[in-house]
């Protein structure tokens, strides 16, 4: 072998020798990204009588350092707007904010607990006191209270109220009650009109007493019903009387008069009395 080729041989196994070495020391350490090589100009062929030299500067990897992010600058929040109180002025609400009146709570129902009233029945009507007159028929008439009168003739007793004034809707006319012992009537100077509804007899706002016929155009009576009638006199405290009258025209409306009867009983009493004298007679 020659001396070029000894020469050569040497520098091939120096060069395995410091590769195997730096692949030896290489495995403890952590990997390494792969370096980006430049592109470099072709090699030349280096004569053969030259030994191989180390690798340059130009040929060792070139490792970049990482590429560095730029981070963009946050925007800084803007400084709130401070307006100054004015004593006696509400605050101002900042601009962009919506000013939240607190809600009150509704206030709870007061629940008052109505006393439990108890339903009293209404008091039976009290009959008035019946009176006890003296009677005698040479000294009729009786009157009795103001308000009735008792008288006779030869063949019966009359019981008569003292007459009250009642409107017509032609100025008026004097009512009067008038019982015999065949007739119970209301004498009138006025012409009477049945055709009216709701005319009739009420005794302290009670039943209703309806008026049967006219005696002479002027004279309302009642007979089927008398005696019920003359019953609810004797317990009541007063009579009403509804009459509508003729001619009216055009018809309107109808007419009320009221006759006390707070001493109707002792009068109704006498009447009976005087009719009982006048038959034994």
């Amino acid at each position: 072998m020659d001396t070029f080729s000894k020469s050569s041989l040497s520098w091939i196994l120096i060069g395995s020798l410091l590769f195997a070495g730096g692949c030896a020391s290489n495995l403890g350490e952590p990997e390494k990204p792969a370096p980006i090589m430049q592109a470099q100009p072709p090699e030349t062929a280096l004569p053969s009588n030259k030994p191989v030299s180390e690798p340059t500067a130009a040929q060792k990897p070139v490792t970049l350092p990482p590429a560095k992010t730029k981070v963009k600058d946050e925007p800084k929040a803007a400084s709130p707007t401070v307006i100054p109180e004015v004593k006696g002025q509400k605050p101002i609400p900042e601009p962009g904010k919506t000013e939240v009146k607190p809600v009150k709570p509704a206030p709870e129902p007061v629940i008052t607990q109505l006393p439990v009233v108890t339903e009293q029945p209404l008091p039976a009507p009290v009959a008035p006191a019946v009176e006890s007159i003296p009677v005698a028929l040479d000294k009729m008439p009786i009157k009795i209270h103001d308000q009735w009168v008792v008288d006779s003739n030869e063949s019966h007793c009359i019981l008569k109220s003292i007459p009250v004034q009642m409107d017509d809707g032609q100025g008026g006319t004097r009512v009067t009650f008038w019982l015999t012992p065949g007739l119970l009537q209301f004498k009138t100077n006025s012409d009477i009109d049945l055709s009216y509804r709701g005319i009739g007899i009420q005794v302290d706002g009670g039943r209703s007493f309806v008026l049967e016929s006219v005696e002479h155009r002027t004279n309302p009576q009642i007979m089927k019903q008398r005696q019920a009638l003359l019953d609810s006199m004797q317990n009541g405290q007063s009579l009403r009387l509804t009459l509508g009258f003729w001619p009216t025209w055009p018809a309107t409306h109808t007419y009320e008069v009221t006759i006390p009867l707070t001493s109707f009983g002792t009068a109704f009493k006498t009447w009976e009395t005087c009719n009982q004298l006048l038959k034994t007679k």
